[in-house]
């Protein structure tokens, strides 16, 4: 029997789920009496679609394409017992929790407590009443609503905590990178990183770096094929976030990174590979300018050592300069002083002329003196500042490491 050939009641008016919250709800009606069943979709056609049946075996054979919200079961069936029906119905693996009452003019108590066992919610005796039907066939519609309501927010909340726990897979995954970053010295390491990272979400790729006049071009299973490198050349003028099918590219200052295997198939994990590429590379990109920064310290720092060094050798050379030119000049003063002493015998002067002029030479040489005293200063202060200078430059020189020091990256 197809489901064109069913007795099918349509509602009075169109079903209005403003109307009635169960108005899209299916009831089956399975009864040999014509009458009753009429009876019975009469009474529930207006809030619910309605499908009757007059044996057992029809409601079996239409249970898995209708797949019914609610069945309305006599107990005594001409073809199969209502109890062994109600069991098979259980049985059906998409009808496990599906709501059976039934319907039966037996108000024993074995016949209740039959039903019961064999599976259904409640009970109706016959004659029904209307006011008594649309109650528990309206309670049980309740409860169907309610159980699909919280099974709806099982799964939401079961996928909020699927997503809850990936974001913190991707965070780790991401903060791991960002150690490993600290740990890289030089942009090859950087780039290898990043490959590693997006292994990590089975992601392949190609990178570019521009380090000064350098340009580092790497890939995720090999080297950058010519046409690779020509794309990412192109690519970087092409904004923040570009994307084409299957391919994105993220422009972060001197790092351009092309994915080749986007997972377009699932949207919110693409949206959330897409952002999550989106911290790495702005993560990469300021290891990439600290290593710059590092090896332009470096650079200034050679320079100031050179500097030092260089200033040293001229101070000492000035020193031992000075004092052999100190030396000379005292021998000059001593071999001018005897000389004038013995000069001013032939001049035949006074006494009093002769310390006044002796005092004017005596004057002359404390003045050289000061000057000597001058310059031996100048000459220490130099020293001085020089050993400052190299105090200085240690003290910076200890926070720089070296490009080619021995790192673990692990």
């Amino acid at each position: 029997m197809s489901s064109d050939d069913l007795d099918f009641f349509q509602p009075n008016t169109q079903p209005d789920s403003n109307k009635h919250p169960h108005a899209q709800m299916k009831v089956f009606i399975v009864d040999d009496d014509a009458i009753l069943r009429e009876l019975l979709a009469e009474a529930l056609v207006d809030d619910y679609k309605v499908y009757c049946f007059e044996c057992g075996e029809e409601c079996l054979n239409q249970m898995r394409q209708l797949q019914p919200d609610i069945v309305l079961l006599d107990l005594h069936l001409p073809d199969i017992d209502g109890l062994e029906l109600c069991r098979q119905i259980r049985r059906h693996h998409q009808a496990a929790e599906l709501p059976v009452i039934f319907v039966s003019g037996d108000d024993s108590m074995d016949a209740k407590l039959a039903g019961y066992e064999a599976g259904a919610q409640d009970f109706l005796l016959k004659p029904v009443s209307n006011a008594e039907l649309l109650h528990k066939v309206g309670v049980m519609a309740t409860i169907v609503h309610d159980q699909r309501d919280l099974r709806e927010r099982a799964g939401f909340a079961q996928q909020t905590a699927f997503t809850a726990m990936n974001g913190i897979s991707d965070l780790g995954i991401i903060l791991e990178f960002m150690r490993v970053s600290f740990a890289c010295r030089t942009v090859e390491e950087v780039g290898q990183a990043i490959l590693n990272t997006l292994s990590q979400w089975a992601l392949q790729g190609a990178l570019q770096i521009r380090h000064g006049a350098q340009e580092l071009n790497m890939g995720s299973e090999s080297p950058n094929s010519p046409l690779e490198a020509s794309v990412l050349n192109h690519a970087r003028s092409m904004g923040r976030i570009f994307q084409f099918k299957r391919y994105i590219v993220f422009n972060y200052g001197d790092l351009t990174l092309m994915i080749t295997n986007m997972p377009l198939d699932d949207t919110d994990y693409c949206g959330r590979i897409r952002d999550n590429i989106a911290i790495l590379a702005e993560g990469a990109e300021a290891r990439l300018l600290s290593i710059t920064s590092d090896e332009i310290r470096v650079r200034q720092s050679s320079g100031i050592d050179s500097t030092l060094q260089q200033l040293e050798l001229s101070l000492e050379e000035i020193r031992h300069a000075y004092a052999a030119e100190k030396l000379r000049q005292t021998e000059l003063i001593m071999h001018m002083h005897r000389d004038f002493s013995n000069m001013l015998v032939c001049f035949g002067l006074t006494d009093e002329q002769e310390n006044n002029l002796m005092h004017q030479v005596a004057m002359y040489l404390h003045a050289l003196q000061d000057n000597e005293n001058l310059s031996n200063w100048l000459i220490q202060e130099l020293q001085q500042s020089s050993s400052q200078l190299r105090q200085l430059a240690a003290s910076g020189n200890h926070l720089i490491r070296p490009l080619n020091e021995p790192r673990n990256l692990q």
